[in-house]
């Protein structure tokens, strides 16, 4: 981490991020850390991932074999991504087995959203 304290990896998975041009991004090798209370995205997965990135002023332009995918504004010293947060999408194969704190964990990445909801996701196999 940045402040240089280690924090533990409990799984990993991809996400589909439905961008705001209507696209959608699908992060793989995506790692779950608990104790991280911001989702990020590093710039070296976006291009492993064969994503072109190109900055000018305070945003980002992200395209894919010459196709636009989405754009990133500067906010606060961070790029956000700019996603459709309603349509976003989790799978992990998380390694940590406690149910009630996956369901925290899940009612806090899925913007607080009550735990029925978490039940049918769960139900639907969306969630783990």
């Amino acid at each position: 981490m940045g402040n240089g304290v280690p924090a533990a990896v409990r799984g990993t998975g991809q996400v589909c991020l439905k961008m705001t041009s209507g696209k959608t991004l699908v992060l793989k090798d995506v790692l779950y850390v608990p104790s991280m209370n911001r989702n990020l995205v590093s710039v070296s997965l976006l291009l492993r991932q064969g994503l072109k990135l190109v900055f000018e002023s305070n945003k980002v332009i992200l395209s894919k074999f010459g196709v636009f995918v989405g754009k990133s504004y500067e906010s606060g010293g961070l790029f956000r991504l700019s996603i459709l947060n309603n349509y976003s999408s989790f799978s992990f194969n998380v390694v940590y087995n406690n149910y009630n704190y996956i369901n925290d964990v899940w009612h806090s990445h899925l913007c607080h959203v009550n735990f029925e909801a978490i039940k049918r996701l769960s139900d639907m196999l969306l969630i783990p």
